[in-house]
């Protein structure tokens, strides 16, 4: 049994010894590769994640934003009925969503409930 202790303690010797520097040279080395990693390496690092994670948060955001299809009203047709105008707006900003749909001129565009009914005006996407 002591043979055994003896060769675990020397084995045990030989593996904290390969860790240590040797020198001193080699010690300021491994303290100076320490130093540039915590002043200089971790920072950058952080940084990064932070703004990665910033902008994955903002696309995704603008990615939520809904898509409507705009619809004009005619009301001048036998059938009043709203028309498909296969133009991209949104129910979120301030300029108005426009579009010809046949009548030569561009007219306001707006959110369809069915057929006959188009109350909500839309808005140009962001």
């Amino acid at each position: 049994m002591k043979s055994f202790v003896i060769v675990m303690r020397r084995r045990l010797a030989k593996i904290s010894a390969k860790g240590t520097p040797k020198t001193l040279n080699q010690s300021r080395q491994q303290s100076t590769k320490v130093y540039i990693m915590k002043k200089f390496i971790l920072p950058v690092a952080i940084v990064m994640i932070g703004a990665t994670s910033a902008l994955a948060t903002t696309v995704k955001k603008n990615s939520e934003k809904a898509t409507i299809i705009g619809y004009a009203f005619h009301n001048a047709e036998p059938v009043v009925k709203c028309i498909n105008s296969f133009v991209e707006c949104s129910d979120e900003g301030t300029v108005a969503c426009m579009a010809d749909v046949g009548t030569g001129s561009p007219e306001q565009l707006y959110q369809r409930i069915n057929d006959t009914s188009c109350p909500n005006a839309l808005t140009v996407k962001p």
